[in-house]
């Protein structure tokens, strides 16, 4: 629109179209960034219960010191 305006020309869209690839961009990045939070959120909690599970077998596997 800015540059239809330096040039004198008509705009590529009309507002009602620009405002409607707005809200699906924005709604598109919403999706993404709720998908990547999910993904973070997941990864954390597997990390977290193989470390856990790590501690919990790694005392047995070391045995206790008296062989």
């Amino acid at each position: 629109m800015v540059f239809a305006h330096l040039e004198r020309t008509r705009p590529t869209y009309t507002p009602d179209q620009q405002a409607a690839l707005g809200a699906n961009r924005n709604c598109r990045a919403r999706v993404v960034g709720e998908t990547k939070r999910t993904h973070v959120k997941h990864t954390a909690r597997r990390l977290g219960a193989q470390g856990a599970a790590r501690d919990l077998i790694a005392p047995a596997d070391r045995g206790s010191g008296s062989e």
